[in-house]
């Protein structure tokens, strides 16, 4: 029986190729018999009727093909839409124009006790401004009153913003430059203002 099976044993391993083909060969016959051989899975059982609803089935997931798959060559798409939302800057500018607006109202209170005048400034300032703020007299400031629109000096990506408020005091045409600082929570804060002469 070996004198039988001894050349064909020893064909393979006679040179390196001859052994890599034999493996090769070995290798896809048994992948197609394996496959060729399994047997599909019985379909399961019919449920017993019963009368509740049945729930709505699972949709399939689609199984791609090659022709689903995407052109290897192609260019592949990877810039992102950063366009800003129409309006959108429209609506940062505005709420902190509303901002500087009230703070140039509040400021101008000779009659209000400091504690008064820095109650009504707190809401509006920057911790850092409001410590400067401490030191002017209230009795000092004078009605300012907003003679015009919010004009949009300076805007750095909705962080912090420069506007410029027109006013009138005593009769004359001034306006109040006004920096803001956009705080963590979305909130406008001035952080700075004087007088445009």
């Amino acid at each position: 029986m070996w004198s039988l099976v001894a050349p064909v044993v020893r064909w393979p391993l006679r040179s390196p190729l001859r052994l890599i083909g034999t493996v090769a060969a070995l290798v896809l016959t048994l992948a197609l018999t394996s496959q060729c051989t399994s047997t599909p899975s019985p379909p399961p059982a019919a449920a017993p009727a019963t009368t509740s609803p049945s729930p709505t089935p699972t949709p399939t997931p689609k199984r791609s093909s090659m022709a689903d798959l995407p052109d290897r060559d192609a260019p592949i798409e990877t810039k992102l839409d950063t366009s800003p939302v129409p309006g959108a800057e429209q609506v940062v500018v505005l709420a902190a124009a509303q901002v500087s607006v009230a703070y140039v109202q509040e400021w101008g209170h000779p009659e209000r006790t400091r504690d008064e005048w820095l109650a009504a400034m707190a809401p509006l300032v920057t911790t850092r401004y409001y410590e400067h703020l401490k030191t002017v007299d209230p009795t000092s400031t004078f009605p300012l009153t907003v003679s015009g629109d919010v004009v949009e000096l300076a805007f750095f990506d909705g962080d912090s913003a420069s506007l410029a408020v027109p006013v009138t005091a005593d009769g004359w045409a001034r306006g109040v430059s006004v920096g803001l600082i956009n705080a963590p929570n979305g909130t406008w804060l001035v952080d700075y203002a004087e007088p445009i002469w």
